[in-house]
């Protein structure tokens, strides 16, 4: 884990240096780019991770799990000289609770109104009369894309706010502009927001007779830090590339499976859900060396090649952009199962301030999931306790495709916006959640909705008299991660591990033809944009 983080860091690293050597002089700043390393719901050992690998800037985005971070008596001993960037929203009623509860607070890097200005000033003012402590460093939110769900002032008035801070706000440090770029395929629309702020910039420095270099601009994130830094960033935000599935999502409805390395050995260990982001529970497991877990994995794929490919194995049929009202869609039959997938948004959520999830909404997206089964799905007993039986089998669905896809779609490129994904199920024949799965992928890709990688799901059941359970798996084979594991029933660890290399390489041949059949049917020439596949962590995990 740690060696992954390291390894993760000193690559984004040598692409910062790489697009700043390349960058125009008279555009970049006067030195190498500093990079913030996005920590938001990442786990402490995580963070201490990174900081041993040197890294000591760090951005979270939520008021609160910032303070439990900043105050964890982990990260208070092993990263003394850790620094903290607040980059999410900062809503009036948090502002002195961050001030005064965050040790090591470097920047709050989203003022956008002078309202919030004030508020910060006046907080800082009684913090320097209690405890001596110096200004707080500001950056002012400038919202250049013009999208209505992001926050940040207005282009036009970035500079009146600058001069506002700079002579009303004696206990602020106004240091740099940040900005969010559009979620785009198109790397020109991107850059021209970031030349925005860059301009914006210079303005504001001839304005208030600074020098331009007084000024930092903190654009740039996973998927365009590179534009950024070539378009004069002087601090990029980088998330996914650093901490990106690290620890994959295996949900299940009681227990499930996971894999994790343990002293050069790839152990299949038995999680409860109730505990498992916290802890392993302490059991006997079967292992099995590394080494030989990939050979076995090699062989078993030589043996696949020669055998027929997965669309010849069963009866499949897919289509794409199906519901011209919806923005994307997609339909698919395996065997006798068939199901339908549409997709609404991303459109703007509207939550409540109370609602507990408001401030995520300010700055990551909200992905929802809806299953249902048509009226002539089943038949005889099921179709008569529909309300007893299949409304419970939709809610579990939706949960668990939901918490396939949380880990699939870049929802922190949709601030304040929701994506709905409707599944309906016309015919049930088995293996409805895998189907649905692969349903859902391909109408992601419909609607132009960015994911890390195509993900795929197959599933297999045992059936002798140790052994009988189904498997399901949600797989990205580019990444080499799990975003999904279900086991419903009952099978040995053995049996698991067998079942798992498995069905990873049937996913991997269900990717090959899912890719061949969305190249087939997409209409337009930037596929490779369309599907939205962030090329960094492909190149970088896609061994």
């Amino acid at each position: 884990m740690f060696s992954a983080v390291q390894r993760n860091i000193a690559a984004v690293q040598n692409q910062i240096t790489s697009a700043w050597n390349c960058t125009d002089p008279t555009v970049r700043f006067g030195s190498i780019p500093r990079l913030v390393a996005v920590s938001k719901r990442k786990p402490v050992v995580d963070i201490c991770a990174a900081y041993a690998a040197g890294q000591r800037h760090f951005g979270e985005n939520y008021v609160q799990e910032l303070i439990e971070k900043a105050n964890d008596e982990q990260l208070l001993v092993a990263c003394p000289d850790i620094r903290w960037h607040f980059i999410g929203h900062l809503q009036l009623n948090k502002v002195r609770k961050l001030i005064e509860n965050v040790p090591n607070l470097h920047v709050v890097e989203t003022v956008d109104s002078e309202k919030l200005a004030e508020m910060l000033n006046r907080v800082a003012r009684s913090r320097v009369d209690q405890t001596l402590l110096g200004k707080i460093n500001v950056m002012l939110q400038v919202n250049t894309s013009g999208e209505i769900q992001k926050h940040g002032c207005e282009p036009e008035k970035a500079a009146q706010l600058a001069r506002m801070v700079v002579q009303d706000c004696p206990f602020l440090q106004l240091i740099g502009l940040m900005t969010i770029g559009t979620a785009s395929s198109c790397a020109e629309v991107t850059r021209g927001e970031f030349s925005k702020l860059f301009q914006i910039r210079n303005q504001i420095c001839a304005n208030l007779d600074w020098e331009v270099h007084q000024l930092e601009l903190s654009m740039g994130m996973s998927n365009d830090f590179q534009e950024a830094v070539c378009c004069g960033s002087s601090s990029v935000r980088v998330g996914s590339a650093i901490f990106v599935l690290l620890r994959s999502k295996y949900y299940s409805i009681a227990y499930c499976y996971c894999y994790y390395m343990h002293n050069d050995h790839f152990a299949l260990c038995f999680l409860c859900e109730e505990n498992f982001r916290s802890k392993i529970i302490e059991m006997e497991y079967n292992s099995v060396p590394y080494s030989k877990l990939c050979k076995d994995a090699e062989n078993s794929e030589q043996n696949l090649e020669q055998s027929n490919t997965v669309a010849t194995k069963q009866r499949i049929c897919m289509k794409m952009n199906c519901v011209e009202s919806f923005q994307g869609s997609a339909y698919i039959e395996i065997n006798k199962t068939k199901i339908l997938c549409t997709v609404v948004g991303p459109r703007e959520a509207y939550k409540s301030s109370e609602d507990n999830m408001g401030m995520l909404l300010a700055t990551c997206g909200k992905l929802t999931v809806s299953v249902r089964f048509a009226p002539f799905a089943k038949t005889g007993r099921l179709q008569r306790r529909r309300k007893e039986v299949t409304l419970s089998e939709e809610q579990t669905l939706a949960t668990l495709i939901q918490q396939a896809f949380e880990s699939v779609v870049l929802v922190e490129r949709y601030p304040k916006a929701e994506i709905v994904l409707i599944i309906s199920i016309l015919q049930d024949s088995g293996n409805v959640l895998s189907a649905s799965l692969n349903c859902c992928t391909m109408a992601l890709v419909s609607a132009g909705i960015e994911i890390y990688d195509l993900l795929t799901s197959a599933s297999e059941t045992l059936e002798d008299k140790d052994d009988n359970g189904t498997l399901t798996i949600g797989y990205m084979a580019k990444l080499h991660q799990h975003a999904l594991t279900e086991l419903t029933g009952y099978a040995s660890a053995e049996s698991i591990r067998k079942m798992m290399m498995a069905l990873e390489i049937r996913c991997t041949e269900w990717r090959k033809w899912m890719e061949k059949k969305i190249r087939a049917q997409m209409q337009h020439e930037n596929f490779e944009k369309a599907v939205q596949i962030n090329e960094i962590e492909t190149r970088r995990y896609g061994k």
